[in-house]
């Protein structure tokens, strides 16, 4: 590695980013608690509108009758499903499974027919959260290995 003025970034510090950044996707990677069918709090909902908010994080928002949102996960935002959402009429009436921590639709069923199951919904979840932890563990690996490599070049010269 090198930055401006032909020095040398010192091998350590490249660890400690990777390690750093390794903590973070760790971190990410284990998010929200997988729950059971009986834990999730279920509510009923006259659908409002429907937004799906496109960028980085690709949520969906649904407002009902009175104001409230409820929001889906980041892994559940499909195009798909923003797009069945957004063909429903106002007052369209949907039952919304919560998780009973964060409150994250994990179901949407609209006349007891699932537009996105709970099953579904956590192992899309689940899905997302291993593969950040691997990125994780990745980053620790390659912070290690770069190490490596660097003190070995070192004892070379």
């Amino acid at each position: 590695m090198s930055y401006p003025k032909g020095k040398n970034l010192p091998a350590w510090a490249g660890l400690v980013l990777c390690l750093l950044m390794g903590f973070v996707f760790v971190c990410i990677g284990t998010g929200i608690e997988p729950v059971e069918r009986e834990e999730l709090k279920a509510v009923t909902i006259r659908l409002e509108r429907s937004v799906a908010v496109a960028g980085d994080d690709d949520r969906i928002r649904l407002q009902d009758g009175e104001g409230a949102w409820y929001e889906l996960h980041a892994a559940n935002g499909n195009q798909t499903l923003a797009a069945k959402l957004e063909e429903l009429p106002a007052g369209t009436e949907l039952e919304l499974l919560l998780h009973p921590e964060d409150e994250y639709v994990l179901g949407i069923y609209r006349d007891g027919v699932p537009m996105l199951g709970w099953q579904e919904a956590m192992q899309e979840i689940k899905d997302e959260d291993r593969a950040f932890s691997w990125m994780g563990i990745g980053m620790w690996v390659l912070g290690v290995v770069m190490f490596a490599a660097e003190k070995r070049a070192k004892k070379k010269k």
